[in-house]
C-alpha cells in the first residue's frame, strides 16, 4: 500500500475517484502527539549571539549546543563558533514546568581555523 499524501480538499478528491474499490484507502487520523514543538525547544536555545542577516554559511552539527557559521564566502576565512546554551532545564512531575535560568548574557565566540 503506497502512502499518499494530499494539501487541499481538491487533491482530496482527485485521490479519492482514483480508489480501486478491492482495495480501499485506511486513513489514518493524526494525534497531537504527532505534532512536535519545536518552538518551544528553539526558546530554550541563544540564538541572538549569531548574526543572522549578515551569516553567508551555516553548519549545525551533531555537536551540541554548537553552530559554525561564517559571514563571507571568502575561502580563506575561518569559520566562527558559537555556544548557543542559553537555559538550563529540569523537569518535575509536570512536564509543562520547565526552569529556566540564563547563564550568561554576554556571547561567547570563538574562532577556529
Amino acid at each position: 500500500m503506497n502512502k499518499t499524501d494530499f494539501y487541499s480538499p481538491i487533491g482530496l478528491i482527485r485521490i479519492l475517484k482514483q480508489v480501486n474499490p478491492r482495495h480501499p484507502y485506511r486513513v489514518i487520523q493524526m494525534r497531537s502527539a504527532d505534532f512536535k514543538d519545536f518552538q518551544g525547544t528553539a526558546k530554550l536555545l541563544n540564538y541572538m549571539i549569531v548574526p543572522f542577516a549578515s551569516v553567508t554559511v551555516l553548519k549545525f552539527t551533531r555537536t551540541l549546543h554548537t553552530v559554525n557559521f561564517k559571514t563571507s564566502h571568502d575561502k580563506f576565512e575561518p569559520e566562527n563558533s558559537a555556544n548557543i546554551k542559553f537555559t538550563e532545564t529540569s523537569m518535575r512531575d509536570s512536564k509543562k514546568h520547565i526552569k529556566q535560568k540564563k547563564t550568561s548574557k554576554t556571547a561567547v565566540l570563538s574562532c577556529s581555523k
